[in-house]
């Protein structure tokens, strides 16, 4: 059911304009007031959980202090920072707002942020790892930035383990540090030694073909049997059904034939890794939790939408995807109570049905490792499974999505009418079949482990090695 459409959103909000009109064109107070009405509209009419962790009344004063400051012109990149903060308050990790075209520059430098600070881990010009912590980047301190950034893409719920993630990619961090700051071609780094580093932007393209021979591309999906040991380890780096296509990985029965291999090699300690899982197919999580449960079980309590979105004065100001278009969802949406739209059980929606287990499931000890990457599908499953399989260990880091569900599946898109800033407004909402979950909380690990700067410097994976020595202890 869920489908991936933030690659085309990517292309519609990628408006031709330099950057300097970025950060100096200016709009008439009327313009923008236009373009905030139908973002207030179109989020109001559409987005089926605008008040699932946010109430009514926090965002509207938000929304009436935006107004306040519209009687002025404003350049983008002010009417941006206006609005992405109200979107992040929604405190839905599937919602967004984006400016469109990003800045060329990129700072030539790899960070990393762990247990509470800044390191630089990589520069590009010398060719060297670091690990010395970072004080401030062009005289804004870590903190500074990392509110200011995380302040405009919310996460679910009240979950701060992924605000911190966009350090650790340069193209990610270099992206948005120009949302927040104008663009620069010098950056100087400043470390808490005292001394200091100046670094020249490069393109993208250049920081692309850097990164790639550092950083290359991960395996999708991994598995290993240690035998003397009695241990399994299988790492799964995306649920995105699209992408395993591409790479030619028929996931289902990759699944099944590693579940049956670990039966036959009689394993006892079985360790799924999800750090690096950001979701995709929701029916390929579940099918992985049918060979962890001797029970049947119904993954999902609910999934609701608000009215579906065909009339013409609210779905000719956004994109709609095909399924919407097409009236394809109208089959799904039959159960209406007051506003909203539930969607019945379907092939299509497996998460609503009652699933059965599968044949050589794992009855053994079960241990997850997480962060706050693991989201959306991935969140879910760990979710389901700590509710349902009694001592199931995990470690890491709190899931970056929440154990309650969230909204996704299909998006709207929306640009708005003169700035052309666009925003992602998800359409369905997912329920997780789990009594009394923590309200706005993923995951949080029974085991709390971060790697330390020296094991990343290191390359070592402290958190699996944790993992080990916990199953050479029992």
């Amino acid at each position: 059911m869920r489908i991936c459409f933030f690659l085309i959103f990517s292309l519609l909000c990628s408006v031709a304009f330099t950057q300097s009109e970025f950060y100096t064109k200016k709009y008439t107070p009327q313009q923008l007031q236009e373009d905030f009405q139908t973002y207030k509209e179109v989020f109001e009419e559409l987005h089926p959980s605008l008040h699932w962790y946010s109430s009514e009344e926090e965002l509207d004063q938000m929304m009436e202090e935006v107004e306040r400051q519209l009687k002025q012109p404003l350049t983008k990149f002010q009417f941006f920072n206006l609005l992405a903060p109200i979107t992040a308050k929604i405190n839905c990790g599937h919602t967004g707002t984006t400016a469109g075209a990003t800045t060329p520059n990129r700072i030539p430098l790899e960070f990393r942020y762990t247990q509470d600070q800044l390191y630089l881990y990589y520069d590009y010009k010398t060719k060297e790892k670091s690990g010395k912590v970072v004080e401030s980047i062009n005289g804004h301190s870590v903190e500074e930035m990392r509110s200011k950034i995380s302040n405009l893409q919310g996460t679910d719920g009240f979950i701060e383990t992924p605000k911190s993630l966009f350090f650790n990619n340069s193209l990610i961090f270099s992206y948005r540090y120009h949302l927040v700051y104008p663009e620069t071609d010098n950056y100087q780094i400043l470390f808490e030694d005292g001394t200091q580093i100046d670094r020249k932007s490069i393109s993208e393209d250049s920081l692309k073909l850097l990164r790639s021979a550092i950083f290359p591309p991960q395996e999708l999906i991994v598995s290993e049997i240690q035998p003397t040991k009695k241990t399994a380890i299988l790492t799964i780096n995306t649920f995105g059904k699209g992408i395993l296509e591409a790479a030619n990985i028929k996931y289902k029965k990759y699944i099944k034939t590693f579940f049956k291999k670990i039966k036959k090699a009689d394993v006892e300690h079985l360790i799924i890794d999800l750090r690096q899982n950001s979701g995709g197919e929701d029916n390929y999580a579940s099918y992985v939790y049918r060979f962890l449960t001797d029970q049947s079980f119904r993954y999902y309590k609910s999934m609701e939408t608000n009215a579906i979105p065909f009339d013409k004065s609210v779905t000719s100001k956004v994109y709609l995807p095909t399924e919407v278009r097409n009236a394809f969802l109208r089959k799904l949406f039959i159960k209406k109570k007051g506003d909203r739209f539930f969607v019945r059980a379907t092939p299509r929606t497996k998460g609503l049905r009652k699933q059965r287990p599968k044949r050589n499931r794992f009855q053994g000890e079960l241990y997850f490792l997480i962060s706050g990457k693991s989201y959306s599908a991935s969140a879910e499953l760990t979710a389901f499974t700590q509710a349902h399989r009694p001592n199931t260990i995990f470690i890491g880091q709190e899931t970056g999505g929440a154990i309650q569900g969230n909204t996704s599946a299909v998006s709207a898109y929306l640009n708005l009418p003169n700035t052309r800033i666009g925003s992602y407004i998800p359409l369905v909402r997912y329920t997780m079949n789990i009594p009394n979950p923590k309200r706005g909380r993923g995951v949080e690990p029974d085991y709390s482990i971060e790697p330390t700067i020296g094991g990343v410097l290191a390359g070592k994976d402290e958190e699996l090695e944790f993992a080990l020595e916990l199953i050479q202890r029992e």
